[in-house]
């Protein structure tokens, strides 16, 4: 019985982290976000739109050396993404 309640709490556990990191994900894109970005490579401002939210990217060869120029504030951070690729004339895809 002991052995059965012990795994039941351990299961309980890991649907909690996994829901909370899934949350957590989901609330870092819509934390509000203040950034200027004048003339700057693409990929530096991507750098710092990511900062600390745990995600990875991949950008297209030569796409890297386009430049933004932005001055966004307290937007959320997924709404900075999509006008930094617009300024920069880029567009982004899903993960596949």
């Amino acid at each position: 019985m002991k052995r059965v309640l012990a795994t039941g709490l351990l299961a309980c556990m890991v649907v909690f982290l996994s829901c909370t990191a899934l949350y957590s994900m989901v609330d870092v894109w819509n934390e509000t976000v203040d950034v200027k970005f004048k003339d700057m490579p693409l990929e530096e401002a991507l750098d710092i739109l990511f900062k600390d939210t745990g995600t990875s990217y991949v950008m297209e060869r030569g796409i890297e050396q386009l430049k933004v120029t932005a001055i966004l504030k307290n937007v959320p951070r997924q709404s900075a993404l999509a006008e930094v690729l617009k300024a920069a004339g880029a567009t982004h895809r899903g993960a596949r």
